[in-house]
């Protein structure tokens, strides 16, 4: 289909449903069409990575049961 999901009701939905969800693409250097970075760095997200990894109510950031350490 050429239809494109709206990929934040759809992370809205999740959430409400407690469904975990797993975005496919964090970087693929051969297209970027669902990239969320742009250069395979968390310093460099995408417009849709910001939404996915920080400020959509149901990003990563927003709904992580545990944080990350590095």
């Amino acid at each position: 289909s050429s239809d494109t999901a709206d990929f934040g009701t759809l992370m809205s939905a999740t959430e409400t449903h407690g469904i975990g969800w797993l975005w496919w693409d964090w970087y693929n250097p051969y297209g970027n069409e669902n990239n969320l970075t742009e250069n395979g760095s968390a310093a460099q997200l995408t417009a849709t990575g910001s939404a996915v990894i920080e400020t959509h109510s149901a990003s990563v950031q927003n709904t992580a049961d545990r944080v990350c350490i590095r």
